[in-house]
């Protein structure tokens, strides 16, 4: 993962916010057997500034890393995280 694409997306386009449904790994290119250049955490919000059929080209805000996200993998707002509280 040494050779992580990153870079600026273009700034006339609007982007949509999405979600890492799960643990996601971001791909070079849009399809499944392309190489991994980096994963996110469930939660993680993503941009995506243009989709390929299923695929979304997505930006990573808090690294800037550019790749491909399938749809199935992402959701429209953040996951809803549950945990347990405990008083003494």
């Amino acid at each position: 993962m040494a050779n992580i694409p990153v870079g600026r997306p273009d700034p006339a386009t609007t982007p949509s916010a999405f979600y890492a449904r799960e643990r996601v790994v971001i791909r070079e290119h849009a399809w499944d057997k392309s190489a991994a250049i980096g994963a996110v955490e469930r939660g993680r919000e993503m941009r995506s500034y243009g989709k390929t059929g299923k695929w979304h080209r997505v930006v990573v805000p808090s690294t800037s890393m550019i790749g491909w996200v399938h749809e199935d993998q992402l959701a429209s707002s953040p996951p809803f995280f549950t945990g347990s509280i405990f008083k003494k």
